[in-house]
């Protein structure tokens, strides 16, 4: 009979008796062949920064926006280090798939940054990616927001807000809908910094400056081409 794993998840991460932070280990379930192979939080974080840092991987195939991202971390030692001492470390919240952990975001202090290390990193919830994140390569030809409804020769805006998408007209023109479009998400991406404002100062500062980039995309009549 074959060995069977199992894999259990962890919230937490444990060292070993030399001190060293632990990625998995493994544990008899009392069946025979069968184990519980149990994965610490900072090492799914880590998988994940690895993945995408792989330049022969399949993150940087399918998402041509990984292609260049580096891992600067020294070992995976320092990230738990780093990790433990940084806000939403441990924080979880409630999306459609389920109750996840905060993950660790390279671009929100630094737009287009393409670096993992300790001064450019931080921890935040799903619900912020979602706003920050655009889908440049299922929209097609016109601009970030804008969908074109060919029986009407219209084009609607609409803004991803938390776990829903909100409609925002109607309009003649592409990019009359793209600035539309524009403001509902410097409007959003203000509220939500608020929230953060008093116990997360490096997520609140990164929300305002990505929104201080789109206004002024706005303020020029400027078509936002990346987020």
């Amino acid at each position: 009979m074959g060995r069977k794993t199992v894999v259990i998840l962890e919230d937490f991460d444990i060292q070993d008796a030399h001190g060293k932070w632990r990625k998995s280990w493994s544990t008899p379930t009392g069946i025979t062949g069968v184990y519980e192979q149990h994965r610490t939080l900072s090492s799914r974080r880590w998988n994940r920064i690895n993945n995408r840092s792989n330049p022969n991987g399949c993150d940087q195939r399918k998402n041509p926006t990984y292609i260049g991202t580096q891992n600067h971390f020294a070992d995976f030692n320092e990230f738990v280090e780093w990790s433990r001492n940084e806000v939403g470390y441990s924080l979880k919240e409630e999306t459609i798939k389920g109750i996840q952990n905060w993950a660790i975001d390279k671009d929100i202090l630094n737009s287009g940054n393409k670096i993992y290390s300790p001064s450019t990193c931080i921890f935040v919830p799903t619900r912020v990616n979602t706003l920050i994140i655009s889908c440049n390569a299922a929209r097609g030809e016109f601009p970030i927001g804008v969908y074109y409804i060919s029986d009407k020769n219209r084009y609607t805006a609409e803004c991803r807000t938390d776990k829903k998408s909100k409609y925002l007209g109607c309009f003649t023109d592409p990019m009359e809908a793209h600035r539309a479009w524009q403001k509902a998400k410097i409007t959003f991406g203000r509220t939500v910094a608020d929230e953060y404002k008093n116990f997360h100062r490096k997520l609140y500062k990164g929300l305002n400056s990505w929104c201080d980039n789109l206004q002024d995309d706005y303020d020029n009549c400027r078509e936002t081409i990346k987020l």
